[in-house]
């Protein structure tokens, strides 16, 4: 006997990637490791590094923009 699962609501969340602002065609759907430099001394600010899955061009994005 089969019985009807339900996924759980967190797992039904779509992502959504900012475009990329040099090509224009790919997504920065690629998180980059910050530098050693940016963590120590810039870790108050909310910077996350990504990179283009079309042309590999790297851009720090806000979480404010990812949203």
């Amino acid at each position: 006997m089969m019985t009807e699962q339900t996924l759980p609501e967190w797992a039904l969340v779509q992502k959504t990637y900012k475009d990329c602002p040099n090509c224009e065609n790919g997504k920065l759907d690629i998180r980059i490791r910050r530098s050693t430099l940016v963590k120590t001394f810039l870790f108050f600010v909310d910077l996350k590094r990504y990179e283009c899955s079309c042309c590999g061009h790297k851009a720090y994005v806000s979480n404010k923009q990812l949203s």
